[in-house]
C-alpha cells in the first residue's frame, strides 16, 4: 500500500526517487530542506520528513524505507 502511494503522488507531482543533493523525506521523496524539521531516528541515522502523514508512515515500518 505504501509504495502504491508514493507511486502515486510520484506520478502527480512528477517527482521521482532521484538522488538529490541535501534533505529528502524518504517516504514520498520531496526535498525537505526549506521545511521546518520533522525528525525520526532508527538505527543511527536521522530522517526528515515534509509532513506528520510522512513521518507516521515512516515510523509505523521504518525498515521499508531502508
Amino acid at each position: 500500500m505504501i509504495n502504491l502511494i508514493r507511486s502515486c503522488w510520484q506520478y502527480i507531482t512528477g517527482k521521482g526517487n532521484e538522488q538529490k543533493k541535501g534533505l529528502f523525506d524518504p517516504v514520498c521523496g520531496l526535498d525537505v530542506n526549506d521545511m521546518p524539521p520533522l525528525t525520526s531516528k532508527f538505527g543511527k541515522r536521522t530522517y526528515y520528513f515534509c509532513s506528520r502523514v510522512c513521518k507516521n508512515v515512516f515510523d509505523k515500518m521504518p525498515q521499508n524505507y531502508m
